[in-house]
């Protein structure tokens, strides 16, 4: 539909609206054989004439021609730009001198299709998930004929709306059909998509699939203009570090750590230098350094904002440190301080709760302890898991298992390392 020419998108408008031949003709100052000529494409309507006509099916302004599509092609991906780079208002202003673009849709679906996709997205960005949706559910019906790049733009869409409501597994496997639909086709968009492989880094690094988050990581990287990497340098490269970390590449963890820190301490970021002192505290974690790492998740609370998922995370490790350092007193007292500061978040309390049966268990290993071991296995584990926290839940895990290695209850034990062998599945399959 989208190679037809001016006169055969005006035929089907004109079908569409219910104008015979003879009054197109007449808006036009022209017979109906002028009219049929046109739309056979045998010679084309004078200006003037279009303007009429253009004016009578309400497409002033509006694309038909293969230079008019090219242009507004162009100024749809204007729009999208101003949507990822956080310009909503010149976004708006762009989409609002385009909406009448609807009226295409009988010859110029795809156009059409476009338009909403970036319409969907731009809703998205200003927090209006509900009728983001719902444009997208419309759009549903049109993805078995719609052409390869909106069909991109629809999963692209609907990855982003899965994130922004917490959804990642969601946002993911949309993600993920973008970037098989772009992999077989790379001529369907203007440029090869960088933020697709962000997203996908991104929801990988969150979800807990390192080697994927790693693999899309170096993508991005190379993808990315040295003045763009700019703006996304901090999340690509801590989530890096960090996703070493969790396959053992430690001393390349460690490297991109200490860059960051230099760079950190140059900008006198707060929030940057925490997320960086967090991410060596967990290295030295991994490493069995407990002092090293205690000294770095403190200096992550010193720097990151209190009530914040990084500043609990920090918390936590910490506490798992002092645990593992056989500080058990301090811990008691720790964990009473981090109990209080997240009474109210529903997420972190029952991480809290779950560290207070750690501790437990970690004091009298050869003790059995029925109440500690049913809330980490029923509650605390599958917590951790479902908020793709899949490292915490191995720790909870392995604790247990040795838990009732001590206490000789063979098949508790069987059935933990059952769940053990099921989470690293999950990490480490591609």
């Amino acid at each position: 539909m989208a190679t037809l020419s001016v006169g055969e998108k005006l035929f089907i408008l004109r079908t569409h609206h219910g104008i015979s031949e003879n009054e197109f003709g007449s808006i036009a100052g022209t017979d109906s054989q002028i009219v049929k000529a046109v739309e056979r494409g045998e010679i084309a309507y004078t200006e003037v004439q279009e303007r009429r006509l253009r004016k009578r099916l309400r497409l002033e302004g509006l694309p038909l021609s293969k230079e008019e599509c090219a242009v507004s092609k162009e100024d749809l991906y204007r729009c999208r730009d101003f949507i990822r780079g956080g310009n909503l208002t010149e976004a708006r202003k762009i989409y609002e001198s385009m909406v009448n673009i609807s009226y295409l849709e009988p010859c110029d679906p795809d156009m059409v299709l476009l338009f909403r996709m970036f319409e969907a997205q731009m809703l998205i960005a200003e927090g209006d998930y509900d009728t983001a949706k719902d444009k997208l559910d419309d759009a549903r019906d049109y993805m078995d004929r719609a052409n390869k790049e909106n069909r991109y733009h629809y999963n692209y869409s609907l990855g982003l709306l899965g994130c922004f409501q917490g959804d990642y597994d969601s946002g993911t496997a949309f993600f993920e059909k973008a970037y098989e639909i772009l992999n077989d086709n790379k001529d369907i968009l203007p440029e090869d998509d960088v933020r697709l492989y962000y997203n996908i880094t991104m929801c990988y690094t969150y979800i807990g699939k390192p080697y994927k988050a790693i693999f899309f990581t170096d993508k991005t990287l190379r993808m990315y203009p040295e003045d763009r990497k700019v703006n996304h340098h901090l999340n690509l490269g801590i989530g890096l570090a960090i996703n070493y970390i969790k396959v053992n590449r430690l001393s390349e963890a460690e490297k991109l750590f200490d860059k960051h820190m230099v760079k950190a301490k140059s900008t006198k970021d707060g929030v940057y230098i925490g997320r960086v002192s967090f991410g060596l505290g967990y290295l030295f974690e991994i490493r069995e350094n407990w002092d090293l790492a205690i000294d770095y998740f403190n200096q992550a609370l010193k720097y990151l904002p209190k009530d914040t998922d990084n500043y609990f995370a920090s918390l936590f490790h910490k506490i798992c440190c002092i645990i593992k350092n056989k500080k058990f007193s301090s811990a008691e007292r720790e964990i009473n301080k981090a109990q209080d500061l997240c009474s109210t978040n529903e997420l972190w309390i029952i991480y809290f709760e779950a560290i207070e049966y750690y501790l437990a268990l970690s004091r009298r290993m050869a003790t059995p302890n029925e109440v500690a071991c049913k809330y980490i296995e029923v509650v605390a584990i599958p917590h951790f898991r479902q908020n793709h926290d899949h490292f915490i839940a191995l720790e909870f895990c392995k604790l247990l298992s040795r838990h009732y290695d001590k206490i000789v209850q063979s098949k508790k034990a069987s059935k933990i390392k059952s769940v053990i062998n099921d989470i690293y599945e999950w990490i480490f399959c591609w």
